[in-house]
Formats: structure tokens, C-alpha cells, sequence
């Protein structure tokens, strides 16, 4: 029984990033939702209470995904630099290289939908946050151990978490600017060059290989999609 039911919800959440990417985050209703899904409405209000609910295990997944993919950022061969820079886009990915924007970040910055969730979804939610920002400090930390980078890894995680809202954010302006998605994504990339350069590198010689960044983020979202 459990094993259908999770075997639903996933079908659920494939139909709502469908249905969202093609009528909105603020448009979609859950009769479309449950007939691409070929399920009645019933069913998914049963698995799902409310739009924020459904929401929250789109968020569920993104987060997951986005922990699977620092993990294997850690294991490919780009120096520490390089890393810290794939890290940066990885935490916009899938919003960074597609218009279809799940609004999993629209989640984050508003406060009142977090609060309507269930008791379970918020822990699921901050279960994943948890790990992936073991993750992610962990990183930063190893680059201070390795005597690559000064400061504090907590400081240098919430700059690079709240940079990636503020990214998600534009990124979703851009879907009403049609054309202008493309000229967004360099903006982006300039404005996440400029962050990784502020930072207290110990290793003048380290270089990015922005190219190398944006194919090794691909690669390890390929990899994490198939897992």
C-alpha cells in the first residue's frame, strides 16, 4: 500500500511541474493537475491538502536533488574555486538553465505558505535543509582547512543561500520578459563571478574555468535525475 502510494505522489509531482511550468505558480488548479495525472480530484486531496502542501514536496524533491548534486560537485576534479562556483549555480538549477521554474524558491521567501504547511512537511522540509547545509558547509570548510579560503563557512553559506533567492527571484521575473531569459542568465553568471571573487581566497593562482563550471553542473544533475 505504501509502495502505491508513494508510486502516486510521484506521479503527482511529475503532473504539477508539468501544469505549473505551463499555467503558472499562482494559476494552476488541482483538476488539471489530477487529470494529467489520470486521477481523480478526490485522490489528490487526499495525498495532498492544499496548493501549498503539493508546493512543499515539489520543494522536497528540488532540495534533494540539489544535496545529490553538491555531492558529486565534491567528487569531480575542479579545484576548490571551481567547486564553490558550481556550488553557486547548482543551488539555482534546474531555474538557471530552463524556463521551466517550479516555484520552489517562491516557497522560501514567503513566509505565510510555510506556515500553512503540515507539521510533516515542515519537518521533511527542514530535514533536507539540515543536510544540505552539512553539505554545503562542509565544502566551504574544507577549503579553510586546505588553507584555500579564510573566514567562516556559516558566513560564507548564508551569502551564497541568500544569493541564490535573490537569483531565483530575477529568474522568475524573466519568464515575463520572454527574450530577455538569456541576457538574465549572464547576469547571473557576472554577478556569481563577482561574488566568488570577494570572497578571502588564500590562492591567487586558483582560476575559473566558467565553461568547465557550467558542464560539470550539467553533468551532475544528469547524474542525480538518474539516480
Amino acid at each position: 500500500m505504501a509502495i502505491k502510494r508513494n508510486k502516486t505522489e510521484l506521479e503527482i509531482v511529475k503532473a504539477a511541474r508539468k501544469i505549473i511550468a505551463e499555467d503558472g505558480l499562482l494559476s494552476f488548479q488541482f483538476k488539471d493537475i489530477a487529470n494529467e495525472a489520470k486521477i481523480s480530484t478526490s485522490t489528490l486531496r487526499l495525498l495532498f491538502c492544499s496548493k501549498e502542501d503539493l508546493l512543499a514536496r515539489i520543494l522536497v524533491d528540488h532540495l534533494n536533488g540539489h544535496h545529490t548534486r553538491l555531492l558529486h560537485i565534491t567528487q569531480t576534479q575542479l579545484n576548490l574555486k571551481e567547486k564553490v562556483f558550481s556550488y553557486g549555480l547548482s543551488m539555482i538549477y534546474p531555474d538557471y538553465f530552463s524556463k521551466d521554474i517550479s516555484g520552489c524558491h517562491f516557497l522560501l521567501s514567503n513566509p505565510a505558505i510555510w506556515k500553512a504547511l503540515t507539521p510533516l512537511r515542515q519537518q521533511q522540509l527542514a530535514q533536507c535543509f539540515a543536510r544540505l547545509s552539512q553539505a554545503a558547509l562542509a565544502l566551504f570548510q574544507q577549503a579553510i582547512d586546505e588553507k584555500k579560503l579564510a573566514g567562516c563557512a556559516v558566513e560564507h553559506h548564508q551569502l551564497f543561500s541568500s544569493y541564490a533567492r535573490g537569483c531565483s527571484l530575477q529568474l522568475q521575473n524573466a519568464l515575463y520578459m520572454h527574450d530577455k531569459h538569456q541576457f538574465v542568465n549572464k547576469i547571473i553568471e557576472k554577478n556569481m563571478s563577482n561574488l566568488i571573487d570577494s570572497l578571502p581566497w588564500q590562492s591567487p593562482m586558483m582560476v575559473c574555468d566558467l565553461k568547465k563550471i557550467k558542464m560539470t553542473v550539467r553533468t551532475v544533475s544528469d547524474q542525480s535525475n538518474s539516480v
